[in-house]
């Protein structure tokens, strides 16, 4: 019987995943999870836009480097959170186009 899970429902999975150490393989053989739906799932929800937030605030003191699959985002001492989150989501789009 196949089981349908949420949106929430797998980024719960994914987090438990992360957080438990284990591979990929070896969690979805414990639950019994299809692992390419894993990976399908994973693909789906980390990457459509989604941000994680960095704790800084208005000016970062430290340069940073960003890397979403082939593209890199370099960003200099006191770089803006608001412009860099900007050049994420421009990214992202033109990825997912």
């Amino acid at each position: 019987m196949r089981i349908r899970r949420t949106k929430e429902q797998w980024q719960t999975l994914l987090e438990e995943q992360k957080e438990s150490g284990k591979t990929v393989t070896g969690f979805c053989k414990d639950l019994g999870i299809h692992q390419n739906m894993f990976y399908r799932k994973k693909k789906e929800l980390c990457s459509n836009g989604s941000f994680v937030k960095v704790p800084i605030g208005p000016a970062r003191p430290q340069a940073i480097k960003i890397k979403i699959g082939n593209a890199t985002i370099e960003a200099e001492a006191g770089f803006n959170e608001k412009d860099i989150q900007a050049i994420i989501r421009i990214l992202l789009e033109a990825l997912n186009a």
